[in-house]
This record gives structure tokens, C-alpha cells and sequence, in this order.
């Protein structure tokens, strides 16, 4: 059975008032896993919560999610009526799959972006930024060779993926690995390469991005990766959790948005110069000189400005693009004529 994209909203908790000042999909997204978040950790089973709600909150996001990341739709609002992958379905799939930990969806619930990119190397230009003797196994040979497999850490000032590493080298961070197993010491928690992948595409958008867009072979390297737990880092003492302490969740509502703009300026870094958006027929301008390109967009745009974090001028951008013939899309294909 299908569910539509409000039924799936308000399993979740998801107000209409919680998406009215979005002004993008990517910024509705962000909305939908603030109230997830806080939604599954009060019925995770660890907190005594019902399992079947449990399943049911994380069904939905599960279903909205992929209509993200497909870009099946415009707008969760003025599309709520969408209805795309059988709900049971997702529902039955996770019923067969380790539940992550409360310490998992408490990690994740920090982060308003993907702090992580995985993808093959686009060219032989990056170098491994590994320096920990632990992590460390390239030697000195720092260049990431193109085409191999790199793992890139969000810059939240920039808004671009940066401090690459051989997949070798990097050390898979808690937020991740909690996402598959209970503890790092838990060598009774046998990892399934089918689960760890099912588990890692459903952290894609949340904590990790790119993993979707690899192909087969991609992905197997990074799960034989993450499976092996010589590769997991430790906890830190500054972001350990006692599972056994409730969550605030008043404190978490009123820090959460406070802690976004502190690293999110809305008007973007002040250094920048503005940027006089171009008009189709102007100054020489060729109404069409996009017409027919696919476009795909990073990073942030802080001199074209509108909207905050990793949206940063791209609905200005994107609307640019669009008057001039082109077609932006979400990700880099074989079809994508710029990035």
C-alpha cells in the first residue's frame, strides 16, 4: 500500500507551518529531519518507546527520503498528494534489519547536512589529508589517483566537501559505524554486507552523500571498508553519549536554530562582492546560452545571496540558469553538460 507524502508527514510529526518559510526543497528536507530526529528519539525501542511506532516514523522518512533524492517533486507542500514507493514494503525491509542504536539517531541528529562525501575522484589534482599514524596507510604518496574511491568532510563555511582521503586512509567516524553496529568493542554484532549497504544509502542526505550515485564496485569498496572495524574511529569524550540520559528536547528546539546561524550567516561572508544577477537579451547576453545544458550546482553562492547553509544563492542561481534555456539537476551524470 502507498502512502502519500502527507500521510508520511504527519507519522513524522511534520506541521505545514514547519515547511511554509522553506523556500527550497533542499531547505523543506532539512525541516522534515529536524522533527524526525526528535520524533524517533523519543519512541526509539532502546528508550522503551513501541517498536511498530518506531518502524512507522522511520518508514516515512525512509519514503520522503527517496522522493528527495530522486527530486520526484518540487515541494512537499504543494505536492503532499505525491505518493511513490509501497510503504509496506519499506516497512517489511527494515523489520529484516538491525535497528541503529538511540546513540546513532542522537549523533545524527546534529547535523542539519551531510557531513561526508564518498565518490571516485574526479581527477588526480586532491591530495590525502590523513595524518594520524593510525589512519595513515597511503605512505607518501598523498595524490589521490582519479577514478580511485575518496572520502571528503563538509567545510560548513563553504559549503563544499574538502580534507579528502584514500578510502583506505579514513577513519569511519562514529556517526557512521553507530549506524551499523551497537559499540566498536560489540565483535558479537555480525555485520551483513547487504545491511551495512541498506544502512548506508538510508544515511545518504542525512549524515553521508554520494553513495547513491556509485556504481556497484564503488559501493562494495566502501562497505568492505566500513565493515572492517580496525577502520572505526573511537567515540571522543566531547561527543559521547550516555544512552541512559532522556534528551532535552526543549533545549534541543531553542540551541538548534541559534547554532545554524552562528555557522550559517544568512547574508554569507562579508568579504564577498555582490553579484548582479545577468537578464536573458541584455549586454550582450544570448537569451538561450543555456539552452538545452544540464547544470548541476555546488557549493554555495553568497555573493548572488537568499536562502542559508548549503542553499546559499542557488534558488537565485538555479532561476538564472533556468532563463537562459538550461536544466539544473541534483546530481552529475553522464547527461551533465557544467558544473
Amino acid at each position: 500500500m502507498k502512502k502519500t507524502v502527507l500521510q508520511c508527514l504527519k507519522i513524522i510529526g511534520v506541521l505545514p507551518t514547519d515547511l511554509t518559510s522553506c523556500d527550497s526543497l533542499q531547505q523543506e528536507f532539512v525541516n522534515i529531519k529536524r522533527v524526525y530526529f526528535k520524533k524517533i528519539l523519543v519512541c526509539h525501542p532502546d528508550k522503551g518507546g513501541d517498536a511498530e511506532v518506531f518502524r512507522n516514523v522511520q518508514t516515512s522518512f525512509e519514503v520522503l527520503r527517496g522522493i528527495y533524492e530522486k527530486e520526484a517533486i518540487s515541494s512537499f507542500i504543494t505536492e503532499s498528494a505525491f505518493s511513490a514507493q509501497n510503504f509496506d514494503d519499506v516497512f517489511r525491509d527494515f523489520g529484516e534489519m538491525p535497528t541503529p542504536s538511540w546513540e546513532y539517531y542522537h549523533e545524527a541528529a546534529e547535523e542539519n547536512f551531510p557531513l561526508y562525501r564518498v565518490e571516485r575522484a574526479r581527477s588526480n589534482r586532491s591530495r590525502c589529508t590523513q595524518t594520524t599514524k593510525l589512519g595513515k596507510k597511503c605512505g607518501d604518496d598523498k595524490l589521490i589517483a582519479s577514478g580511485s574511491v575518496r572520502v571528503g568532510s563538509l567545510d560548513e563555511k563553504t559549503g563544499t566537501y574538502t580534507r579528502w582521503n584514500h578510502l583506505e586512509c579514513w577513519r569511519v567516524p562514529s556517526r557512521i559505524w553507530l549506524g551499523i553496529a551497537s559499540s566498536r568493542e560489540d565483535e558479537d554484532s555480525v555485520l551483513n554486507t547487504k545491511n551495512v549497504l541498506q544502512s548506508l544509502l538510508q544515511m545518504n542526505d542525512v549524515l553521508l552523500s554520494g553513495i547513491n550515485e556509485m556504481n556497484v564496485e564503488g559501493q562494495m569498496e566502501f562497505v568492505t571498508h566500513i565493515m572492517d572495524r580496525s577502520s572505526w574511529a573511537r567515540i571522543s569524550q566531547r561527543r559521547n553519549i550516555n544512552s541512559s540520559k532522556e534528551l532535552d528536547m526543549s533545549v534541543a528546539k531553542q540551541t538548534q536554530p541559534a547554532r545554524q546561524a552562528a555557522v550559517f550567516p544568512r547574508d554569507g561572508p562579508s568579504s564577498r562582492e555582490s553579484f548582479i544577477v545577468p537578464i536573458p537579451g541584455e549586454n550582450g547576453v544570448a537569451s538561450d546560452a543555456l539552452k538545452g545544458k544540464r547544470v548541476v550546482l555546488t557549493g554555495v553562492f553568497p555573493e548572488v545571496g537568499g536562502g542559508r547553509g548549503l542553499t546559499l544563492g542557488k534558488e537565485k542561481v538555479k532561476k538564472m540558469v533556468e532563463s537562459f534555456g538550461g536544466r539544473v539537476t541534483g546530481s552529475v551524470s553522464g547527461k551533465t553538460d557544467m558544473v
